[in-house]
């Protein structure tokens, strides 16, 4: 078994492990769902496909938090600006923000 992110039945590259079990010295047992159509897999990968297949992971994770922190940077942007804006038109003032 060659561990992917892209699944054989849909082609998306949503393809998650939901287990992932050492099987013996050289190699892992592996469970995967397809996060799009929810295709699961399981075989045995060697220790350098499962890695390879980690690395993979771990770039797909890198890539989500990159465009969450660009989203949520976006986000508050938009709240700061509408903030300033209701200052700068006289809609709220400190007395808004007492407990």
């Amino acid at each position: 078994m060659r561990p992917s992110t892209t699944c054989t039945s849909c082609r998306s590259d949503t393809v998650v492990p939901l287990e992932w079990i050492e099987h013996d010295h050289e190699s892992w047992w592996l469970l995967l769902r397809c996060g799009n159509c929810g295709a699961r897999s399981e075989g045995v990968a060697h220790d350098r496909e499962a890695e390879r297949f980690a690395d993979e992971l771990d770039a797909g994770i890198a890539a989500v938090a990159a465009d969450l922190q660009r989203l949520e940077r976006r986000r508050m942007a938009a709240e700061a600006e509408a903030l300033r804006e209701a200052f700068a038109r006289d809609l709220v003032d400190a007395v808004d923000f007492m407990r």
